[in-house]
């Protein structure tokens, strides 16, 4: 944390996806590192209303049998808190690099309730362009729950 309101977070993860084989194809195994660096700020308004800021930058690798690339990912975030217990949320996020079929962009907007303190819904629309007209563009959207302990 830089003090109360902001803080700069560099996180790795590392997962391994693992194909089974079958008649069509080999077993082979991938994995995805991401290294990510990322500011937030959360602006106080006034009123029991804050603002949410995030920015990020990663940087994706996959390597597989026969696949080693690189992309890079930039997010810009923001969430409107405007009662204790609801938000709305949009983010602009841009993909580039080695992985065609993720490069791109993706615009997501949605929102938070809370019903209670500790459970909340949360709905999110997002789309993908892709940048190669080969790949097709993608409408997602998703409702979830979430707990707090």
């Amino acid at each position: 944390y830089i003090d109360d309101s902001s803080a700069i977070e560099l996180a790795y993860t590392q997962s391994t996806i693992e194909t089974i084989a079958n008649i069509f194809i080999p077993s082979s195994e991938m994995t995805t590192d991401t290294a990510t660096l990322s500011y937030e700020n959360l602006f106080d308004i006034g009123g029991d209303k804050f603002i949410f800021l995030g920015l990020s930058a990663s940087q994706i690798k996959n390597e597989a049998p026969n696949i080693d690339e690189t992309n890079q990912e930039y997010e810009l975030f923001t969430e409107f808190l405007f009662t204790r217990k609801a938000s709305l949320f949009a983010s602009a996020e841009l993909n580039s690099g080695d992985d065609q079929s993720d490069e791109g962009r993706t615009i997501s907007a949605g929102g938070t309730y809370f019903m209670t303190t500790k459970f909340a819904v949360n709905v999110i629309l997002s789309q993908f362009v892709p940048k190669d007209d080969l790949v097709q563009e993608e409408t997602s959207a998703y409702i979830k729950g979430i707990l707090r302990f």
